[in-house]
Order: C-alpha cells, then structure tokens, then sequence
C-alpha cells in the first residue's frame, strides 16, 4: 500500500471515528459524576479524530504539494507532537475526574499507556531530526487510534455498568 493510499484511509477512518463520537454522546452517563469523565472521554475522541484528520491531511497536503517527502514527515511528526502535548496536558488536569467517576485507567494500563505516549513522542523527535521517515509518522497515527478505541471502550463500559443512569 502507497503512502498516500495510506493517509486517504487514515482520513476515512477519522471520520469513522467521528461518528462513533456521535453513539458515545449517545450513551454518556448523565449524573455528575460521571459527567465530567464522559465529557473528558469525548474530547479525547473529537481531538483524536480531527487530529488524524488534520495530521493525514495535512501530510496529503504536502506530498501533492511537492514537498519533499522526508520535509513532509519531519513537520507531520512535529504537528503530531504539537496535538499530542495538548492532549495530554487536557488529560493530566482532568485525570482527577476520571479517576473519582470511575472511568479512570487501572494502574498498569495507565503506566504503560504514558510510556508508550513517551516512546511514540521520542520516535517523533527522532523522526524529525534523523529518520525522516514515514514508518514513526504511521506508529504515532496508530497510537492515536489505539487510544481512542480505549476512550471509547471505557464509555461503553461505563454506560453499561448502569444503564439507566
């Protein structure tokens, strides 16, 4: 599959990813505990897919710009951690929330969750001084992914523990 064959599915699956944005709002809980957590979990979901978007497009953008594929990568890997800090730091001041809504990760998950995070985000350094590459631009998408099927696990799980709320 070509580079951009990829990006082109990258970007339907953004959209996908849009839509089951829509069936998580849907099933938010809609007590105040809970609440706040859901509500953390949706941005992490809106964020995660216009962020693929953005990012898949933007690279896209580049390439058929005539850009040089190895600039193409070094400033998509730099857009990359330029939305994934902002996620994060979201994420650290709203952790609190999650935690007492119980949508919170267990410990090991969210350990290893934040030390993936750091690997993905140092290949992106790499990438940008060194690689050049596609490849770590591609890990740091699937992470983003990855991610996102987690939040929306955890909505799920969340709504059905006590549906009627």
């Amino acid at each position: 599959m070509e580079k951009l064959e990829v990006l082109y599915n990258l970007s339907e699956v953004a959209i996908t990813l849009a839509g089951f944005i829509a069936i998580a709002t849907a099933l938010r809980a809609r007590n105040a505990t809970t609440a706040g957590a859901t509500k953390v979990r949706v941005v992490n979901l809106l964020v995660a897919s216009f962020g693929i978007l953005l990012l898949s497009q933007t690279a896209i953008a580049l390439l058929h710009g005539g850009v040089p594929e190895s600039t193409t990568w070094q400033i998509s890997s730099a857009f990359w951690i330029l939305i994934t800090i902002s996620a994060s730091a979201y994420n650290l001041r709203n952790h609190t929330i999650m935690v007492e809504a119980g949508m919170g990760l267990p410990t090991a998950v969210n350990w290893a969750q934040w030390l993936i995070l750091s690997f993905v985000l140092v290949l992106q350094v790499v990438n940008i001084a060194l690689l050049k590459a596609f490849w770590p631009f591609l890990v740091a998408m699937i992470l983003i992914l990855d991610v996102s099927g987690i939040s929306f696990t955890i909505i799920v799980m969340q709504f059905l523990k006590d549906p009627d709320k």
